[in-house]
């Protein structure tokens, strides 16, 4: 009934489009201010004047980007969501992994912890990537060969009658009683042609490797996983076989871990001496 009213559809369009455009336009300037600050300011003499100029030249070429790639997004065959979640898995997982060895672990050099990220990088990067992949399976859509069996008048009974699919209905028919009904003749139709099993025609599923058959929604888990194994495990051995020790700062490792006296050290509090604890 809303539709009747002029202006909006057209009004709800229009919300729907700013919602998404706003989370668009704050990632492209997100990608804008990280490129200057981290990979050109490094590296060339920005004058302050010309910072918001470039900025500008910036996001406009992550959006002509942003706007190329929604054009190749119809040649993705698994469709967007999953390979968005996919490259999202892809990288999250091994880039939290590398955050808990260092706010978890004291063990764990650079070394390890490169290695873990690298690993985890290029596992994730094999499964999701690699291939060939089983298709999505698709759920049926046809209704050939449907029972009607909300249908309680007789009009269901000819529909039935004149499938040739259904070789048990002279059969029902002819044990039913007087004081049938037609429910209860479609129940036991539909029964009977459950109960049957399709032909084989020889025809055999494909098979696929077991890492490529895993669905996207474990590859988080997975890049996270591999990243704390190998680090821990590079990091050991390359600690035994160098002779070396690892020293890490106290202010970087998670408020669970850090030692007391490293704790009052980092927060700007002294620990009480025995006078000031009497008083």
């Amino acid at each position: 009934h809303l539709s009747q009213i002029p202006g909006l559809a057209g009004l709800a369009v229009a919300g729907i489009f700013s919602g998404s455009l706003s989370t668009v336009s704050s990632a492209i300037n997100s990608l804008a201010a990280v490129t200057l600050e981290d990979y050109i300011r490094p590296y060339f003499k920005v004058p302050e004047d010309k910072v918001s100029l470039l900025l500008k030249v910036l996001a406009l070429i992550y959006g002509m980007a942003c706007v190329a790639f929604a054009f190749l997004a119809d040649l993705i065959g698994t469709g967007v969501l999953q390979a968005s979640l996919t490259i999202f898995g892809v990288v999250g997982g091994p880039l939290l992994g590398l955050f808990t060895l260092g706010m978890l672990t004291r063990h764990t050099e650079e070394v390890g912890a490169v290695s873990g990220v690298i690993t985890g990088l290029a596992l994730l990067a094999w499964i999701g990537f690699g291939g060939p992949k089983p298709r999505p399976p698709k759920l049926p859509v046809s209704t050939d060969g449907c029972l009607l069996a909300n249908q309680s008048d007789a009009s269901a009974v000819p529909f039935i009658l004149n499938e040739p699919s259904h070789s048990t209905v002279p059969h029902i028919l002819m044990n039913q009683s007087d004081d049938s009904t037609i429910p209860d003749l479609l129940n036991q139709l539909q029964s009977s042609s459950s109960s049957t099993t399709a032909p084989d025609f020889g025809y055999e599923e494909p098979q696929y490797f077991y890492l490529y058959r895993i669905s996207y929604a474990w590859y988080s888990f997975i890049g996270f996983t591999a990243t704390i194994i190998v680090g821990i495990l590079v990091s050991f051995i390359y600690t035994k076989i160098r002779r070396v020790s690892v020293n890490v700062d106290e202010k970087y490792l998670a408020s669970f871990l850090r030692k007391k006296e490293h704790e009052h050290v980092i927060s700007g509090k002294r620990p009480l001496n025995e006078k000031e604890c009497h008083v």
